[in-house]
């Protein structure tokens, strides 16, 4: 090599270190996407804190519950909670990397909320734990194994926990009053009957059959009831608990639908809860489900609530 050529590669190498030296030391704040993961490879994702752990499994686009329990998600709000973290931006220069510090954020290994990405071989994407700040609505996080605490610019803290009753679909039964071929209630000593005939509805108890007029409100009730069941509040795997109330209920109501996908339900009294019911969804004795006696109410009626508007 010719002088001339090793006094142009030694400057060049010169220029190289100090471009190196430069980058190193760039404090220019840039924003950026926390996660580098790819949210279509994203098939499982696992919330683990201090109350416990909840696995949701996407499968053919839909997410489902699979641990602690099997159980259909709450679609809106996971794809909402994934959306949000999957895409959270934040500055590029974190608010500390000091171990001593994490604790101001409440992002130790040990208090922090973990968030793990997988794929579809079950292989980790993603470790990311979870923090709060006082005062403050946007999220701290940082990836495991490293000490770098960044600010994301969205609020995540009370939205991503391990409590399954978060995640799971509040929707019991939806039954659409054009699909109601028959209602069958007994309460107590009493018990009526409602079925469709044509274009009415006619009330049967055993004593009294009228059609029941247009409009009425007793009637306008028990469909609005109908048409959304949900619930916000479970028992999971806990039958023995009420089997003996549930074989004596309260409350039954039978809807007989013309596609023959019938909905049968049992309601028995709460335990040290008088104003919510324990209900039960054709014999299906894995999950039960609360109800308010509101609602139990609109379905506890006698002959001379359908008699009028």
């Amino acid at each position: 090599m010719s002088k001339s050529n090793k006094i142009y590669l030694g400057i060049l190498i010169v220029l190289v270190i100090i471009f190196l030296i430069t980058k190193m030391n760039d404090k220019t704040e840039k924003i950026v996407r926390f996660f580098t993961v790819d949210s279509t490879d994203v098939i499982k994702i696992a919330i683990t804190d201090l109350q416990g752990n909840v696995v949701i499994d996407r499968t053919d686009g839909m997410w489902k519950i699979t641990d602690p329990i099997q159980y259909p998600s709450d679609e809106t709000r996971v794809n909402n909670m994934f959306s949000k973290l999957i895409n959270a931006e934040t500055s590029n220069l974190p608010l500390t990397d000091s171990a001593e510090s994490l604790a101001n954020y409440d992002i130790a290994d040990s208090v922090a909320t973990l968030v793990t990405f997988y794929d579809k071989n079950d292989k980790i994407l993603a470790e990311t734990y979870i923090g709060r700040m006082k005062g403050q609505m946007k999220t701290p996080a940082r990836h495991k194994g490293s000490n770098k605490v960044y600010l994301l610019n969205e609020s995540l803290t009370y939205m991503i926990k391990s409590d399954v009753q978060n995640w799971r679909d509040k929707n019991v039964a939806e039954i659409e009053q054009d699909s109601i071929d028959k209602i069958s209630v007994i309460y107590g000593d009493q018990g009526y009957e409602i079925s469709r005939q044509d274009s009415v509805w006619l009330f049967e108890d055993g004593k009294h059959s009228q059609v029941i007029p247009e409009n009425n409100s007793a009637l306008k009730m028990i469909f609005s009831g109908l048409k959304m069941i949900t619930s916000s509040k479970f028992h999971d795997n806990e039958y023995d608990k009420y089997e003996a109330l549930l074989a004596n209920p309260t409350l039954e109501i039978g809807v007989t639908q013309l596609d023959d996908n019938n909905v049968y339900l049992r309601l028995a009294k709460e335990i040290d809860d008088e104003k919510n019911y324990v209900m039960q969804k054709n014999d299906d004795t894995e999950h039960l489900f609360v109800q308010h006696e509101s609602w139990a109410k609109r379905f506890m009626k006698s002959f001379e609530d359908f008699q009028d508007k």
